[in-house]
């Protein structure tokens, strides 16, 4: 699809106010060295002891982990990292701007 400027464009223009969610605010982006299928993912959590968090894929690479009933992500995260580090290349949190191009079904 061409670049079309804003002067050019003659359908309709949405703005729509960012949703802050809470649960989102608190959660962390994992990265992976390649694709893991969901199941290794949670099994590597489980098996490290860290069964209170929840992973979602975003995209090929990129796990969203959340903590179940109440739990605080980041005092989980900061507190295991050494542990994340084996299962995961790089942790950061969470960032309203990040863009998913894709995401695994």
């Amino acid at each position: 699809m061409a670049n079309v400027s804003k002067s050019e464009w003659n359908g309709q223009i949405i703005n729509i106010a960012p949703l802050k969610l809470p649960w989102l605010e608190e959660s962390w982006v994992e990265f992976t060295e390649e694709y893991l299928p969901l199941e290794v993912v949670r099994e590597e959590l489980l098996q490290e002891g860290l069964g209170s968090l929840r992973a979602r894929y975003l995209r090929d690479n990129q796990v969203l982990l959340t903590g179940q009933d109440g739990v605080k992500t980041s005092v989980i995260v900061e507190g295991n990292r050494k542990s994340l580090g084996q299962i995961f290349k790089a942790i950061e949190p969470w960032n309203g701007g990040r863009v998913v191009g894709h995401k695994v079904i």
